[in-house]
Parts: structure tokens; C-alpha cells; sequence
């Protein structure tokens, strides 16, 4: 129900996060 739906978005979230961060700092680091 509600809840699966607020985990996914969640989850969604915390990966374009990571996703971003990840991506500065492979820029940084090149």
C-alpha cells in the first residue's frame, strides 16, 4: 500500500543523491 509507494520514492531519492555525488566526484578526481 502507502507504504511500498514512500519506500520507492525513498529509495529513488537516495540513488539521484548518490548518483550526483558520485558524478562530482569522478569529475574532481579526472
Amino acid at each position: 500500500g502507502g507504504f511500498a509507494l514512500v519506500l520507492i520514492l525513498w529509495i529513488l531519492i537516495v540513488v539521484a543523491k548518490y548518483r550526483k555525488r558520485g558524478l562530482e566526484k569522478h569529475d574532481q578526481e579526472e
